[in-house]
Parts: structure tokens; C-alpha cells; sequence
């Protein structure tokens, strides 16, 4: 069993938004030895899971993974009953539409469809941020009960623009307006250029279970 958790402690370290890694990052990222490592990765490429690249040796998700992983999208009734809502708002607003979920302490980007007016942000499916930095975050928060608000109030957020807020008042503020307003919208904070609006989703409880966000140029919308 400690193996098992040894193993997936390496391969957790491909949900950061990067490409790919080194035996050497991932070794100082977990604390494991570089020999212990590379033996885990080559398991890894064995089952697909991952592969390595033979120029730079350097390892990736690899297919199965996706393959994986799009189990989940494909069955769960959150994404089923979304989908087809996200596909109506794309047709209308010709803008990129994403759905968010909660997931530990972060805002999860589960699906994104977009539209003719995209803006490449360089975030995708699969990435994650603190809570309180983005829209949709902060929407789901304004949900969550007053404990589980002030822990992530309480967490750091990061700088990801010169425009993030990350002052905890303020973002207090933010959170206030979203549960006021039933959304909550954001503009050059996760990418200059970009603005975000989402609305939160429910499933029968209090608490919101994702966040259907609507992405566009900031220009283009007043």
C-alpha cells in the first residue's frame, strides 16, 4: 500500500498546469529520491499512463490518461446536464463557455467550449486556481457555508495579474456582491484582456456544486 501511495504521489504532480517534468523537479517536488523516482516514471510509461520524450527526456501525461480521465466527463451528472446548456450559450453568445467545480481548495476547470470570438488564455481543461482568483471561484463561494468561506478567504492567492485582487477585504467584498447578485464578473485578473462572468450551479443543497462561466474579450463586451 505505501508503494501505491508513493506511485501516485509522482503522478499527481502532472495536474500543475505544465507540460512536463523532470526526474529532478519531480524528485524535489515530493522529496523522493531521483533513483526511486525514475524507477516510478518508467512504470508509469510502461502502463501509458505517461510518456517520455527522447530528446529531452523529460515525462508528459500520456494518452491513457486522458483516456482515463474522460470516464469521469462522459458519466457524471454534473457534465451531462451541463453540456448541452453550454453548447446553447456558445451558440448565442459566440463566446467560450467553461465549467468549473470545486475541487480541495481550488476552483477545478473541468470543461470548456469555445466559440468564434476565442481568446487564448493558455488555461485549459484540467487546470486549477485558488478559489477567491477567478469568477467562477468566487461564486461558489459565496455559497459555501460562513466556516468554509473564511478558510478559503483565508488562503493566499496568487498575483496572476497586475490586476488580481488578492487584499482579503476586498475580496470579502467580491464574494458579498456574487451572493447579492447570484453572479459575479471579473476582468483582467486571470488574463489581461479577459473578462469572466459565471453563475453558480446547484443539485438540490445550499452549497454550489460548479460554476458555468461565460469567457470573452474585454473589449468586446461594455
Amino acid at each position: 500500500m505505501q508503494s501505491l501511495r508513493t506511485g501516485l504521489r509522482v503522478l499527481l504532480q502532472f495536474e500543475r498546469n505544465r507540460r512536463d517534468f523532470s526526474v529532478t523537479e519531480i524528485a524535489i517536488r515530493t522529496g523522493l529520491g531521483k533513483s526511486q523516482v525514475s524507477k516510478i516514471l518508467c512504470a508509469l510509461v510502461d502502463s501509458g499512463l505517461l510518456v517520455q520524450d527522447p530528446e529531452t527526456r523529460s515525462y508528459a501525461v500520456g494518452v491513457r490518461t486522458f483516456a482515463l480521465g474522460s470516464r469521469f466527463t462522459s458519466f457524471d451528472g454534473l457534465c451531462q446536464a451541463a453540456t448541452p446548456i453550454m453548447r446553447d450559450l456558445l451558440q448565442r453568445t459566440r463566446h467560450s463557455v467553461r465549467l468549473s467545480v470545486p475541487y480541495r481548495d481550488k476552483s477545478l476547470y473541468l470543461i470548456g467550449l469555445e466559440g468564434p470570438l476565442f481568446m487564448d488564455t493558455g488555461w485549459h481543461s484540467g487546470s486549477s486556481v485558488a478559489m477567491a482568483a477567478a469568477s467562477a471561484g468566487r461564486v461558489m463561494m459565496a455559497y459555501e457555508t460562513p466556516a468554509r468561506r473564511a478558510h478559503l478567504l483565508g488562503l493566499a492567492v496568487p498575483q496572476l495579474t497586475p490586476h488580481t485582487v488578492v487584499e482579503r477585504t476586498a475580496l470579502e467584498r467580491l464574494v458579498a456582491d456574487a451572493q447579492e447578485n447570484g453572479w459575479s464578473i471579473q476582468r483582467h485578473e486571470v488574463v489581461v484582456g479577459l473578462g469572466v462572468i459565471s453563475v453558480p450551479l446547484f443539485s438540490g443543497e445550499p452549497q454550489a456544486v460548479g460554476a458555468l462561466s461565460l469567457a470573452f474579450p474585454s473589449h468586446s463586451v461594455g
